[in-house]
């Protein structure tokens, strides 16, 4: 009975916590880490934990929940830091700008390959 009760709760934090990886993921190829992290401390200190508690234990007796309550604050954290990850990349970010930086970045390392090659070329004769 645990399990068919808490199974939803965790399969829909499982399912947000991978989107959310993803947009994580993206944030970290566009140099802002440190975006991504302060939204995940933000979301699971103030929001995740707190609410897992409440759900878990402070309502555990009004709302019959226990392990599931524990599993729905996190998936309550896991939603707000899905939410702060997507706002950041809709409207905070210059997406102009980060293709112009992902170009020059691929170039750099095309021209840093190129003298490489020049360089075993030319000591292989």
């Amino acid at each position: 009975v645990l399990v068919t009760k808490t199974f939803p709760v965790f399969i829909g934090c499982w399912l947000v916590n991978t989107l959310t990886q993803l947009l994580m993921s993206t944030l970290e190829g566009m140099g802002r880490p440190t975006m991504g992290a302060l939204i995940t401390a933000g979301a699971q200190w103030l929001v995740g934990f707190p609410s897992a508690v409440v759900f878990g234990f402070v309502l555990k007796k009004q709302l019959d929940w226990g392990l599931r309550g524990l599993w729905f604050g996190c998936a309550l954290g896991e939603i707000v830091k899905f939410t702060g990850v997507a706002v950041v990349l809709a409207f905070f970010t210059n997406w102009k700008k980060v293709a112009k930086e992902a170009r020059l970045r691929s170039e750099a390392e095309v021209n840093e390959a190129n003298k490489k090659s020049e360089v075993n070329t030319s000591t292989d004769m």
